[in-house]
C-alpha cells in the first residue's frame, strides 16, 4: 500500500488568517460605530479602568474617547456622591441585575458641572470581568422639571408661592406646630389704596409695587429678629411669602409666637414705607397694613388662623392703615 502525501499550502492559509482577522476588525469597527450612535455615554470598565469608552461619553467629559481608555470613570463623579457610586460599581461586579443612581453629580474636563443618571451593569466577557457604565446626561430634564415645578407653586410676577401651595404647605405646618406643641404665626399683608397706585401711574407701577414688597419682606425675614432667633424662612426666592391674590399676601412662620410675629411684621412695615419705588421717570411711596394670628389649641386647621389674622388685617386698615394689629 502505498503511502499518501498531504501538503499543507501555507499561502492559503496565511491568506485565511488575515482575513479572519480582518473581518474581527471589522466587526469591531462596526460594533463601535455602532455604540458610538447610543444616546447615551458608554464605558466598559475593569476594575482598574475603561477598556472602551464611546463618543458621547467623551463629549459629555470632554475628552477624546481613546484618552478615556485606561481612565476610571469614578474620577468623574464629584466627591459629594462618589461613595455610594463607588459601592455600586463593586458591587455590579458580581450581580445580574444592574443598578440605577439618580442624580450623579459629575463635571467635565473643563470643570463644567453636569447632573447624570447612572446604570452599571455586570457585561459577558470571555475571561475578563467588567461592567458597563451607561451615563445619561439629565441635566436640561431636571431645569426643566424645576421650571414646571416653579410654574405649579409659585406666582410668576413675584416668584412668591401662589395660595395653593401655601395651603398645602401651611397645612403641613400648622400639624407639625400641634404635633411638637410649637407656635405657629401668620401674618396678612396687604398694600395700602393699591387701586390709586394702578389708576394713577399704570399697571406696569402696579406691578413694580408688588415686586418691591415681596422683595424686601423677603430681605427682612432673612435677618436676625429681636428675639434672637435666624428668621431662616426664605432659603430661595420662593420663600415662605405666599401671594394670596391681588395685593395680598400671607407670610408663614413657624416657631414663631406672637411677638416674634410682631417684631417680623413691623420690620417689613417700615421697610416698605422707608424707601420710594422708581418706575420709569416716576416715583411714589406706599404703605402697607398687616395683621398677626397665632395658632391656638382652638384652632382646627390653619383656615381658623389664617381667618383671624384677616380680621385683625381689617381692624389696621379700619383704624388708618399704615399699621399692625394682633388678633385678639
Amino acid at each position: 500500500m502505498s503511502a499518501e502525501v498531504f501538503f499543507i499550502d501555507d499561502t492559503e492559509t496565511e491568506r485565511s488568517a488575515a482575513q479572519t482577522q480582518a473581518s474581527l476588525i471589522d466587526t469591531q469597527e462596526r460594533m463601535g460605530a455602532l455604540l458610538d450612535l447610543l444616546p447615551v455615554g458608554l464605558f466598559i470598565h475593569q476594575v482598574q479602568g475603561a477598556l472602551y469608552a464611546n463618543q458621547q461619553i467623551a463629549r459629555m467629559l470632554g475628552h477624546a474617547s481613546t484618552n478615556l481608555v485606561g481612565q476610571h470613570f469614578l474620577d468623574f463623579v464629584d466627591e459629594s456622591a462618589r461613595d455610594p457610586v463607588a459601592k455600586a460599581f463593586s458591587a455590579a461586579f458580581n450581580e445580574t441585575e444592574p443598578r440605577r443612581i439618580d442624580e450623579v453629580l459629575m463635571s467635565s474636563a473643563d470643570g463644567t458641572p453636569f447632573t447624570a443618571e447612572v446604570i452599571i451593569g455586570s457585561l459577558p466577557w470571555d475571561g475578563t470581568p467588567v461592567v458597563q457604565v451607561l451615563v445619561h446626561d439629565v441635566t436640561k430634564l431636571k431645569e426643566q422639571a424645576r421650571r414646571l415645578e416653579l410654574l405649579a407653586t409659585t406666582d410668576s410676577l413675584t416668584g412668591a408661592f401662589n395660595r395653593r401651595t401655601f395651603e398645602q404647605r401651611g397645612a403641613e405646618a400648622f400639624v407639625a406646630a400641634q404635633e411638637l406643641e410649637e407656635p405657629l404665626s401668620l401674618v396678612i399683608l396687604d398694600i395700602d389704596h393699591f387701586k390709586r397706585v394702578n389708576d394713577t401711574w399704570g399697571h406696569h407701577a402696579g406691578d413694580v409695587a408688588i415686586q418691591t414688597v415681596v422683595e424686601r419682606a423677603q430681605r427682612d425675614l432673612r435677618l436676625t429678629d429681636d428675639i434672637g432667633r435666624t428668621a431662616d424662612l426664605l432659603r430661595t426666592a420662593e420663600g415662605e411669602v405666599s401671594r394670596l391674590g391681588g395685593e395680598e399676601f400671607v407670610l408663614l412662620l413657624p416657631r414663631t409666637g406672637p411677638e416674634g410675629a410682631f417684631v417680623v411684621a413691623e420690620r417689613i412695615r417700615r421697610a416698605v414705607a422707608a424707601d420710594a419705588i422708581d418706575v420709569d421717570d416716576v416715583s411714589f411711596s406706599i404703605t402697607v397694613s398687616l395683621g398677626i394670628a397665632t395658632a391656638t389649641e382652638d384652632d382646627e386647621d390653619l383656615a381658623s388662623v389664617l381667618g383671624r389674622a384677616d380680621a385683625a388685617l381689617y381692624e389696621a386698615k379700619e383704624n388708618g392703615r399704615n399699621q399692625t394689629r394682633t388678633a385678639k
